[in-house]
């Protein structure tokens, strides 16, 4: 059973991506999307990327864009950039659905 986990804040104001991380599961897809961007800048995105052989990690282009947060430094084997439009796909692909917020 995969999860599509939506992480929509910072871990610089919230605790969500902390407990997104240890409820991630193999073949779990996680979304960086809103204010979840800044995470690219957090110390625990470092975990995430840790996990990247397990699950798929994405980031709407346009929200980052929207907030100034580069991730062209990131692998594109670690995180991919999505269009909404793909993450309504993914929404769909996965059987639930976790908004972390």
């Amino acid at each position: 059973m995969t999860i599509l986990h939506l992480i929509r804040s910072s871990a610089f104001s919230s605790n969500d991506l902390k407990q997104c991380i240890s409820n991630i599961e193999h073949y779990d897809n996680v979304v960086l999307l809103d204010d979840g961007c800044y995470n690219i800048n957090h110390p625990l995105m470092k975990q995430l990327q840790d996990k990247s052989s397990m699950i798929n990690l994405y980031i709407v282009k346009d929200h980052a864009q929207a907030r100034a947060v580069n991730f062209d430094d990131i692998s594109k084997e670690v995180l991919n950039s999505i269009t909404m439009t793909e993450l309504v796909a993914l929404t769909f692909s996965n059987d639930s659905v976790v908004t972390w917020q």
